[in-house]
């Protein structure tokens, strides 16, 4: 600062000075704050998209913004079929899915009898149905069984 400013400067030099010295210190504080995504959060905001935003061109944000909204929109269903998993006809599956924030429920298909068990630690019907759904548009189609499935819920778990 002592460079900067110099005793021969009046007094509205000096206060000119320090003003173009705090608005560059703002401006650089501003800069990196964005740069590290420190900016105060929106509310109904999507971090993890707005995180997106920061980092590519606006051109490549427009061009990803459709995509995105349609697969957090919910009407996006995905067939999963990584490295030949279901090349082969298989007896069994065993997964488990998150049908919303923390909450997991897990299911059982045995492809030669065509049963699923569903299994809801909160035993919620309308869990079980979001489930079956889920199953019937993901797992059913990579059975190649060919059998009907029928669905049971386990409710022996208390």
């Amino acid at each position: 600062m002592k460079n900067v400013i110099m005793k021969s400067f009046l007094l509205d030099e000096v206060i000119s000075t320090l003003m173009a010295l705090q608005e560059w210190a703002e401006d650089a504080y501003m800069g990196e704050s964005n740069r590290v995504g420190s900016r105060p959060h929106i509310k109904g905001e999507d971090q993890e998209f707005s995180a997106l935003a920061m980092q590519i061109s606006s051109h490549s944000f427009e061009y990803v913004k459709t995509e995105y909204n349609f697969a957090i929109s919910g009407d996006a269903h995905y067939t999963i079929d990584m490295f030949g998993a279901f090349k082969k006809p298989k007896r069994h599956v065993i997964g488990c899915v998150n049908l919303s924030d923390a909450h997991w429920v897990a299911f059982h298909v045995d492809a030669s009898s065509g049963v699923v068990r569903m299994f809801d630690p909160l035993q919620k019907e309308q869990t079980y149905e979001k489930l079956k759904t889920t199953i019937i548009l993901t797992v059913e189609s990579q059975l190649k069984s060919g059998k009907d499935l029928t669905f049971e819920q386990i409710s022996w778990c208390e």
